[in-house]
């Protein structure tokens, strides 16, 4: 037979490890066991409002396909609250059914903080396991935070432990889109070393006007 090369056998290598992150059920007990909690701590020179108590949250996992009807209305909409004036504005437009469609596709799974105080869901992520360019990668397809609980730590905290995650599961990278009009995010990736990745067109010298940079960050493997 005629021997295999050697990219066809890191391919399938490759896949290897994709397949056995997707197999596990909840890569938040496999990978982070004691780290589901989260407490907003206050930041050199500022401090936490004395008349809100600082956010304390539980994060859980759970495959898209788990996830129940009252959790898929508050995703949508926290993703609608945060996101749909952005794509409103960009080429692709704000099509809540192909979102909705995209992040319950059954290969996703859904990091879901809840409020200890009211048990509300504030924060979420939603990630997939997948093969990029013959690479394993944890793709983040979005990273979401209520705005009353933003600049507490808690889009840190989850992008964390996705990091942790992909690591763990040997991934050789963890993967974003963001749109440029973006700031604010993009600031936030780039503080936490978030490179443009190598597949990104504008990394490759294409000369090409897109609505969004793909970044990427190198596992510690």
């Amino acid at each position: 037979p005629k021997p295999r090369s050697a990219s066809a056998e890191a391919r399938d290598a490759a896949w290897e490890l994709v397949r056995a992150a997707q197999a596990i059920d909840n890569p938040l007990a496999a990978y982070l066991p004691k780290s589901a909690t989260f407490e907003a701590r206050p930041r050199p020179g500022k401090a936490i409002s004395s008349t809100t108590p600082p956010l304390r949250c539980q994060l859980e996992c759970r495959r898209a396909d788990d996830v129940s009807a009252d959790d898929r209305d508050v995703i949508m909409q926290l993703i609608s609250d945060n996101m749909s004036a952005l794509y409103a504005e960009s080429s692709w437009g704000w099509k809540e059914r192909e979102k909705k469609r995209e992040i319950f596709d059954d290969r996703h799974y859904f990091l879901l903080a809840r409020r200890d105080s009211d048990k509300k869901l504030v924060g979420l992520a939603n990630i997939r396991f997948d093969l990029d360019f013959n690479a394993p990668v944890l793709y983040c397809y979005e990273l979401q935070v209520r705005s009353d609980c933003q600049g507490q730590g808690l889009g840190k905290f989850l992008l964390l432990s996705m990091q942790i995650m992909a690591t763990r599961a040997r991934m050789a990278k963890l993967m974003v889109t963001v749109f440029k009009a973006n700031e604010r995010t993009l600031k936030f990736f780039y503080d936490m070393r978030f490179k443009r990745d190598e597949t990104d067109l504008g990394e490759q010298g294409e000369n090409v006007d897109l609505d969004y940079v793909i970044l990427s960050k190198t596992t510690s493997q």
